[in-house]
């Protein structure tokens, strides 16, 4: 019989806390979180400011189920639905139960698992930090990480911590949905006057603060918005599903991007951007005016905190008063039910990354990295004009190199085939089946099923695997196979240097653009690949080559 571990605490707790299941420790001691990631969890929430002894404690199933895999109580789990077993839907409707007995004011749910049974919603990584009012009425229920996770992931610690704080500061001073105002679907008129007014702010009074962010679809920009306050936005249409001659007329259209280009390039207005090399890259391109960038929070966020994650929703969940997570809503809106979803969505991109703006400001203030902030800035407007600029390309080397390249990939395919590998092994099951050097699938049933090598798996997934790292492996283990093992190699490598790097896409005057971004890693070091059109590729990390 499974042993069952039933909620402990205050029947009228302020703070409910809802982990996933219990494991070893609190089956034998009968009480939630009480083994060594109950223990973390205690800790986590005094630094908090939550005294655990204050909550509810309990988890949405009260046994351990199988493998202690949450996953195992789902008859279904795919990416799109989810579905549970019965004994999990119980479970389920019993903690609603317990939920209307206790009444707490904030609800804490702790992993994938308890997220999905309190809020229908997945992914703790996404929705971690959010204050979610709408769920069960009168509570807050705010996701984090499981203290299990934490444990094997130790950096999440402190982003938790962060979390529970928010928990901290909703009993004490809630937070309530901001009255957003934003402009959706404006007319003409409404487009002219707010963007005059804004000019004429700029002409009249200090400096002009503006969160502007774009909206892209098939390379082109679908929208803009501007945000002038945490609260206030208004979203530009330009393309529309509703007409596809756009949302405007043609002159409308040309007048609007004129007065964006006088407010945008205003010598008095500050324009704040989210990974901003982006977006101009469409203005310039479309547009043909430069937008001069007061603050980037992604590159604010990297100065703050190298190696901390640097996407907006993020951010948001470390640095807004008020945070939902709304990324996803770009990609859900229906075309055939109209494009505010996505027009809200952009202004809501741009109110959140003003808040982040002042809140980021006050910290590179007070951590001292004005200096590294303004420098990493600096490099904003050359980058930019290297993107523009793009790289000239000896186009007749490059064939050269196309040719010399397929027929080294063809030498080797030859290799292959003369030795007769597979050894009479049919992997392929068709004509148009890939042959087994250029499918890993077929490459692990050769070495692992043919050949009988001892399995290779993928650190994290567990999974068999072929890769680079495994042929290495194999080649040690197997020494007959090393000469096989060095040809695929070399075979692979060949492929990634014609296909990413020769083959790369050229733009229209056969110059190679790519995208640059001054802290796409830990170190400053800069990253580039394809630009926002699809040109281009990874310009700095091209392999030498070897002479073989």
């Amino acid at each position: 019989m499974p042993v069952i571990v039933k909620g402990v605490g205050p029947t009228d707790a302020k703070v409910m806390i809802i982990g996933e299941h219990p494991y070893v420790d609190e089956e034998r001691k009968g009480v939630p979180f009480s083994g060594s990631t109950g223990q973390e969890l205690t800790k986590m929430l005094h630094e908090a400011g939550i005294a655990q002894t204050e909550c509810y404690l309990t988890y949405v199933y009260k046994s351990r189920p199988f493998r202690n895999d949450f996953k195992n109580l789902y008859s279904k789990d795919t990416p799109k639905n989810r579905e549970a077993k019965p004994e999990l839907i119980a479970a389920q409707a019993e903690l609603f139960a317990e939920i209307r007995r206790v009444s707490p004011s904030v609800i804490i749910v702790l992993g994938d698992g308890a997220l999905w049974a309190v809020t229908g919603e997945r992914g703790i990584t996404k929705w971690r930090g959010s204050l979610l009012l709408d769920n069960l009425p009168g509570i807050t229920v705010i996701p984090t990480y499981d203290p299990v996770q934490i444990m094997r992931v130790w950096q999440w610690r402190f982003i938790a911590v962060q979390d529970l704080r928010r928990a901290a500061r909703q009993l004490t001073n809630p937070v309530a949905k901001p009255e957003y105002d934003f402009i959706i679907r404006p007319s003409y008129e409404q487009v002219v006057n707010t963007l005059v007014n804004l000019c004429k702010r700029a002409d009249d009074r200090e400096p002009l603060k503006l969160s502007v962010d774009i909206e892209t679809r098939t390379r082109h920009i679908a929208c803009l918005g501007l945000a002038w306050s945490s609260l206030h936005a208004i979203c530009i249409p330009f393309m529309c599903v509703e007409s596809i001659e756009g949302y405007f007329t043609e002159e409308e259209e040309l007048h609007i991007i004129q007065l964006l280009g006088q407010l945008l390039t205003h010598p008095n207005v500050r324009v704040i951007g989210q990974n901003f090399l982006y977006d101009l890259q469409y203005i310039c391109k479309h547009w043909g005016f430069i937008v001069e960038v007061w603050m980037d929070t992604m590159i604010a966020q990297a100065v703050c905190w190298p190696g901390m994650q640097k996407a907006l929703d993020f951010i948001s969940s470390m640095y807004c008063e008020y945070h939902v997570y709304w990324k996803d809503d770009s990609k859900d809106w229906a075309p055939d039910l109209g494009e505010e979803q996505l027009w809200i969505y952009n202004c809501v991109d741009c109110v959140t990354t003003y808040e982040c703006s002042g809140v980021l400001s006050g910290l590179i203030t007070k951590l001292d990295l004005v200096e590294p902030y303004e420098f990493e800035m600096s490099l904003v407007a050359p980058l930019l004009r290297m993107m523009l600029r793009g790289v000239k390309i000896d186009l007749k080397r490059r064939d050269e190199m196309m040719w010399e390249l397929q027929d080294a990939l063809q030498e080797r395919a030859e290799w292959f085939t003369s030795l007769d590998v597979a050894g009479g092994l049919q992997l392929v099951k068709s004509k148009t089946a890939k042959a087994w050097y250029d499918s890993p699938t077929q490459q692990s049933k050769l070495f692992y099923g043919h050949y009988g090598v001892p399995m290779v798996r993928k650190r994290g997934t567990g999974r068999p695997t072929s890769d680079d790292e495994a042929l290495k492996i194999i080649a040690q283990k197997e020494p007959l196979l090393a000469p096989v093992c060095d040809v695929l190699a070399e075979y692979r490598s060949l492929g990634v240097f014609l296909n990413t790097f020769v083959r790369a896409p050229l733009d229209h005057d056969k110059r190679m653009r790519c995208s640059y971004n001054p802290v796409g890693t830990e170190t400053f070091r800069f990253n580039s690949k394809a630009d926002a059109f699809g040109f281009g590729t990874n310009l700095q990390n091209i392999p030498k080559g070897g002479e073989k």
